[in-house]
């Protein structure tokens, strides 16, 4: 089986390293008509004062049009990024007063149950777990031509992170390594928050808070009491600009830049990624069939819940049984049952014939692991009419996607 996934974001696309079947990660048709509403508001607005500035001053028309954000995101390119110098221009914001400080923890770069995208090279970022104390988050973040996590802590003089690029699997909480990650760990931004704070990462870089400000504006949206942090290394400089309550807004560096382009509160992704589902048609032989599912996911959300989902939806389970837990090993996930599984999956037209080998394909080929291995309530899964597994591990045959099994 191919394991490569492609991934449509939206509007655009992302392709994921590691990937090849097609999973999409889109909102919701209600939030991403709110999204619009607010987009569109915020352009009409752009709009009415451009043409305002346009009666008062005509001289100013050319630099109004440059701060004109795009009406949707697909009209944002590459090519676009050398015009938004006036809107990226920080000297032309309020800068706070001398010996202003500020709050560490009102910088936090990323929100729960927040979808933020940023442009003009499209990316999106998603906060997939947080702990109990809400002092670290684990945030997915797609774009370009790669899928990277970042680790975020809240500590008492500091927030950082740590990216990992490598083990990326979805619905994975990775927080737990972050202990194990100080030597990978950088620096966002220290207290105290105020300007010339300074600081040295492990990797030899160094970063200093070089402004405070009032209020900045972004793509015709205001956003009060910004900080810009200034990353130097040997391939140059860098600035990150975080917003009180808002987070990351805006990345500039020698080379390239990235303004947010939206914020969304309170809402799912709903990812589409590719399953196996059993073979109903009468003219195929193939015990299973490729084809894709929705999944909700928000911050915090259960791998067994959404797959409680999934298999019901798949008419795999019915809504007398449920996942009690999913444990992901080096090579193996354990998928543990309520009682009642096999008899639901026998009331499906393909009986557990077809389901199990659904759920082992689709379960393998998700987490890229050889072993799946099925139990109810902690005891091996026993079927009716198919043999049982050496050791309970089920592993993918090449058989169920070629040929009717016997």
């Amino acid at each position: 089986m191919n394991k490569y996934y492609f991934i449509y974001l939206i509007i655009f696309s992302i392709f994921l390293v590691g990937c090849s079947s097609e999973p999409m990660i889109r909102i919701s048709d209600e939030n991403q008509a709110i999204m619009e509403s607010k987009r569109q508001a915020s352009i009409e607005e752009q709009q009415r004062a451009d043409e305002l500035a346009a009666l008062e001053d005509q001289a100013s028309v050319e630099e109004s049009a440059s701060q004109t954000p795009a009406d949707s995101q697909d009209q944002v390119s590459i090519e676009e990024e050398a015009v938004d110098v006036t809107i990226l221009d920080p000297t032309q914001w309020s800068t706070a007063a001398e010996g202003t400080i500020w709050e560490l923890n009102a910088f936090i770069p990323y929100q729960v149950n927040q979808i933020r995208q940023f442009a003009p090279n499209p990316s999106i970022t998603y906060v997939d777990f947080t702990n109990d104390t809400q002092t670290a988050w684990q945030v997915r973040e797609f774009g370009g031509n790669q899928q990277a996590i970042h680790l975020i802590e809240l500590q008492t003089e500091q927030i950082t992170q740590v990216t990992l690029t490598q083990s990326t699997r979805p619905f994975v909480n990775y927080l737990s390594t972050l202990a194990n990650q100080t030597e990978n760990s950088q620096i966002l931004l220290q207290a105290p928050v105020t300007v010339g704070t300074t600081w040295t990462n492990t990797d030899g870089s160094s970063g200093t808070i070089t402004a405070l400000y009032d209020a900045i504006d972004l793509n015709g949206q205001t956003y009060p009491h910004v900080v810009e942090v200034t990353t130097s290394t040997s391939a140059g400089d860098e600035r990150r600009y975080y917003g009180a309550d808002q987070g990351l807004l805006l990345v500039l560096s020698d080379t390239d830049s990235m303004v947010v382009d939206s914020i969304t509160d309170n809402v799912q992704i709903v990812v589409s990624y590719p399953i196996w589902t059993p073979n109903e048609a009468q003219n195929q032989t193939a015990l299973l069939v490729p084809a894709t599912a929705n999944f909700n996911w928000q911050t915090n959300s259960s791998a067994a819940s959404i797959f409680t989902q999934l298999f019901r939806n798949q008419n795999w389970i019915d809504d007398t049984v449920s996942i009690n837990s999913i444990q992901l090993m080096e090579d193996a996930v354990t998928i543990d049952f309520t009682p009642g599984v096999v008899a639901a999956m026998n009331r499906h037209p393909a009986t557990e014939q077809g389901v199990i080998p659904a759920i082992v394909t689709t379960m393998s080929d998700l987490f890229n692991v050889t072993n799946v291995i099925l139990t109810v309530n902690g005891n091996g899964l026993l079927p009716d009419t198919l043999p049982y597994p050496t050791a309970g591990s089920w592993q993918v045959n090449p058989a169920w996607l070629s040929e009717t099994t016997p």
